[in-house]
């Protein structure tokens, strides 16, 4: 839809009386402020290029969850603390203490000002509302990504245990499977080879089916200049077998 048509259908403004009631209707759909359990699945765990680094990923990502998840319990403790004891300075400022046991009748300022701390703590409370209220449905989005990335680990080791992060075969898998990737859609997409990227494959193992490969494609480039000087010779020579041939 065009911004034009956008602009026809939306109406100039929002009458200020009815401008909380209608955020309230539209924020009432409540949406997830987290990555979609789509995104979790596809650009996350499944953009790696084995099984052992789809686990490895879940691990990093889980450990990151879970870093979270510690970090915003240990703050909505702290905030609902800080809420008590504004709670309990309200109290004291509605119960003011007497002296030397004997009430007297505070002044009209003394009870301006009084009035005036109270309405700032009471606001000072219900920012701290507010704030607990956005960590826990931080803390419930982290739970929830959480969950799906233990979930899609279990899966995984369904097809084959976990192995140590530093096996010669793991490894070895892991990098032809990226590279050989990166490669071919370089060659896909007609882009030019990048020097880094042949110099880490040539690193490799000679065994490794990426570098055997490269290098194949590699005596390819290099025999294209002598192929092509073959064709020109023999295009010349048929030029001139053809001219030889007319006279």
């Amino acid at each position: 839809m065009s911004s034009e048509i956008i602009a026809q259908e939306m109406p100039f403004a929002v009458e200020p009386e009815k401008l909380n009631e209608e955020m309230e209707e539209i924020l009432d759909c409540d949406i997830a402020n987290r990555h979609s359990f789509f995104q979790l699945k596809y650009f996350i765990v499944a953009k790696e290029y084995t099984t052992q680094s789809r686990m490895w990923c879940c691990i990093r990502e889980l450990q990151a969850r879970k870093n979270s998840i510690v970090s915003l319990k240990r703050q909505i403790e702290e905030l609902k603390d800080d809420r008590e004891l504004v709670q309990l300075e309200i109290v004291r400022l509605d119960n003011p203490p007497s002296q030397f046991g004997i009430e007297s009748d505070p002044s009209e300022i003394d009870k301006k000002e009084r009035e005036i701390h109270i309405r700032k703590m009471k606001r000072k409370g219900d920012a701290l509302d507010d704030t607990i209220l956005e960590h826990q449905k931080k803390l419930k989005d982290a739970e929830e990504e959480a969950a799906f990335l233990a979930m899609a680990y279990r899966q995984l080791e369904k097809k084959e245990p976990l192995k140590p992060y530093d096996d010669l075969r793991s490894q070895t898998e892991y990098w032809n499977e990226k590279l050989t990737q990166e490669l071919n859609l370089r060659l896909l997409t007609r882009s030019p080879l990048d020097l880094e990227l042949v110099k880490t494959i040539l690193a490799l193992n000679d065994e490794t089916p990426i570098k055997q490969q490269t290098i194949g494609l590699l005596k390819q480039l290099e025999q294209a200049p002598v192929l092509a000087t073959e064709a020109q010779k023999k295009a010349i020579t048929k030029k001139k077998s053809k001219e030889k041939d007319a006279d």
